[in-house]
């Protein structure tokens, strides 16, 4: 599988740096579902 890499001008604000980190955790460890609780503007 190709490698994934996001390129953005904008930065982490808040919490959102520690949701990362979970986030690419839970990736690392071979979860294949997530949620991503009280995400403002996420659009779901």
């Amino acid at each position: 599988m190709q490698k994934f890499k996001l390129v953005s001008p904008f930065s982490p604000m808040g919490d959102q740096e520690e949701a990362i980190k979970q986030l690419v955790a839970g990736i690392k460890e071979g979860k294949k579902e997530q949620v991503l609780l009280g995400g403002t503007g996420t659009g779901k």
